[in-house]
């Protein structure tokens, strides 16, 4: 699931109770636009790779779930685009 998606539009934060911490997704979603953390909040993996669609980093275990919602037609395109990610 995309943490970022409309359906979670109204969540700004997330207690990552392992962790000890409340990371702020809006911060969280920054850094990944920057490229220093997985667009996936509190995931501490380095990213490898970046969305071509929404600019933000994944780690290559979230990298493979990472979707956008897309019209049927669009699909192909984004399956292609998440195959040369990987």
């Amino acid at each position: 699931m995309n943490i970022f998606s409309s359906k979670v539009k109204y969540l700004s934060a997330i207690d990552i109770s392992c962790m000890g911490s409340v990371i702020d997704l809006n911060d969280w979603r920054r850094n990944s636009m920057q490229g220093p953390v997985c667009a996936i909040a509190g995931c501490p993996k380095e990213p490898t790779n970046q969305c071509p669609k929404c600019a933000t980093h994944y780690c290559y275990e979230h990298v493979q779930s990472h979707l956008h919602m897309e019209s049927p037609e669009n699909r192909q395109n984004q399956n292609d685009d998440i195959n040369r990610m990987r």
